[in-house]
């Protein structure tokens, strides 16, 4: 017989007793003896000998039937006694049957993004492959929150994902303060043998969502939500009530870490909270739930005991003063530093602080076109030994900032105790509510309210009272027509408060209580929407 009707007839025979076509090779990056165990049961020869190339395969004292693995070639071979012939290939890798697409994009949120792709492997074109994928482990937070699940079907290569409701998604932000709605997918199939991975970005854009604007004001009253956040006891707690229907708060989320006594401010998309320690953040007033971290940022000193209440404008930002106070005043801040919210960007000392007494525990107040603090206080390190509180406004303009300016008129201490009270500001005043003195002893706490006119520097008169005994460390809220007051304490020993009062700009009277909050506490931050 000729050589070609030996091979014929070898390889026929090999059919007949594989008729299910089963894998001969089982290979790895090694090869064991447990390569031969399919042959051996598909009643093949066995494998006799092991070749790393090609050119090592022996030339002489062959025999019919003697078979050999080359590595190299990844080729299985059969000698009829004189020469080699290539039978077939093994442990080929798999490949995509298609490419998949560099982005997908989710429809909305009824509609499920189903991705199909299969694979195929040369040396086992009846392979079976499984499927699977998982998300880029950095991002899983991501996907989590854009995603209600995600399934894979693992015999056919399809995976299905399941956007979350537009209403529930917030924005996600990484440590760097880059954002968005993207996540990076990784798919797997396997054929048992060798795996084969690809990747993709899955965008939930938010299509139907319009941007969020603020009416055209030059001030930064809310008309829809004010909002209660951190705390010293729940510190990185978030509570929002309605400023249009007021009633009680609910609980709306977490910072992204705690603030106690901190500042805070608001462009027109994002509310921003600063405090504690080196951190700042920024909530997105449309989802209302939960606080994502933008990023760590550089202080000079901790943000700690910021001036309270809510400050600048639309465009910018303050941060006045802080820090804790000691005998040496060594950690106490006399400037401000400026945020620009368009870059998210910190521009710090761009302007001082008139004297040290005013640098911690102050107030703020914004016009239109003006910075105010009054109040605040410093430690004193000689006799009388405490704290000593400032009781002038001062200001400086938005549009060049620097040192602010004595304007010569006073916030009427005793009626509105300069050092922890907290602000409010209509379009034309001013107002402060509540604080402590600690000297003279004992401890004095105001429950007033008084206000300043922007208009014409003059002092504070007094116009009414708070709403509850609850006097100092009060989160302070500005709607466009009402000041509002959230939580604090009366003194170190009484219960903390988790009332809301809230006093008209048009008319001078007293605050009312108009709801509560969900978790009584002090120390709060205050924002509005």
């Amino acid at each position: 017989m000729t050589k070609l009707r030996d091979i014929a007839r070898i390889l026929s025979r090999t059919e007949a007793a594989n008729t299910d076509n089963q894998r001969l090779l089982i290979a790895g990056e090694a090869f064991d003896s447990n390569l031969a165990t399919p042959i051996i049961n598909s009643s093949l020869p066995a494998i006799s000998s092991i070749f790393q190339t090609h050119d090592s395969l022996p030339t002489d004292n062959l025999s019919m039937g003697d078979t050999a693995l080359v590595i190299d070639s990844e080729k299985y071979y059969f000698s009829d006694g004189n020469i080699w012939y290539s039978v077939g290939v093994f442990n080929q890798i798999p490949d995509w049957d298609a490419a998949f697409t560099a982005t997908y994009e989710v429809a909305d949120e009824d509609t499920n993004l189903v991705i199909t792709n299969t694979a195929s492997d040369s040396d086992d074109p009846d392979g079976i492959f499984t499927y699977s994928g998982e998300v880029y482990a950095p991002q899983v937070p991501v996907a989590n929150t854009l995603m209600t699940s995600i399934t894979v079907d693992s015999d056919v290569g399809s995976w299905t994902f399941n956007a979350a409701p537009e209403t529930s998604v917030l924005p996600v932000y990484d440590a760097d303060g880059t954002g968005g709605s993207t996540f990076k997918y990784i798919f797997r199939a396997t054929d048992g043998i060798n795996t084969i991975t690809d990747s993709a970005t899955i965008d939930w854009t938010f299509p139907s969502v319009p941007p969020v604007t603020w009416p055209s004001r030059s001030t930064y009253g809310g008309t829809t939500y004010g909002y209660a956040m951190g705390g010293q006891a729940d510190t990185d707690r978030m509570e929002r009530w309605s400023l249009s229907s007021d009633g009680n708060a609910a609980f709306v989320g977490n910072l992204g870490s705690g603030t106690f006594l901190g500042g805070s401010g608001g462009s027109g998309t994002y509310g921003y909270v600063f405090g504690s320690g080196l951190q700042w953040q920024k909530y997105q007033y449309s989802s209302d739930t939960d606080v994502y971290n933008v990023r760590d940022t550089t202080f000079p000193n901790n943000i700690s005991q910021a001036a309270t209440g809510m400050s600048g404008n639309r465009s910018k930002g303050y941060l006045m003063g802080t820090g804790w106070p000691s005998p040496a005043n060594s950690s106490i801040k006399n400037y401000y530093d400026r945020i620009t919210y368009s870059t998210d960007t910190w521009a710090t000392n761009v302007g001082t602080l008139t004297t040290y007494s005013d640098t911690y525990g102050g107030m703020v107040n914004s016009s239109p076109t003006q910075q105010y603090t009054t109040g605040g206080g410093i430690y004193r390190s000689s006799f009388p030994y405490g704290e000593s509180v400032a009781t002038s406004i001062y200001s400086f303009p938005f549009a060049s900032e620097g040192a602010t300016s004595d304007i010569g008129y006073d916030n009427l201490w005793p009626y509105s105790a300069s050092l922890y009270g907290s602000s409010a500001s209509s379009t034309t005043y001013g107002y402060n509510f509540g604080g402590v003195n600690y000297q003279p002893a004992p401890d004095t706490y105001s429950n007033s309210v008084t206000k300043f006119p922007f208009a014409n520097n003059s002092n504070s008169t007094l116009v009414g009272s708070m709403a509850s005994a609850k006097s100092t460390r009060v989160a302070g809220v500005s709607s466009t027509s009402h000041g509002y007051m959230a939580g604090g304490v009366s003194t170190p020993w009484s219960p903390d408060a988790n009332g809301i009062g809230k006093f008209s700009f048009a008319s001078d009277a007293n605050a009312t209580d108009v709801g509560d909050l969900t978790y009584a506490d002090y120390g709060k931050t205050g924002g509005q929407y």
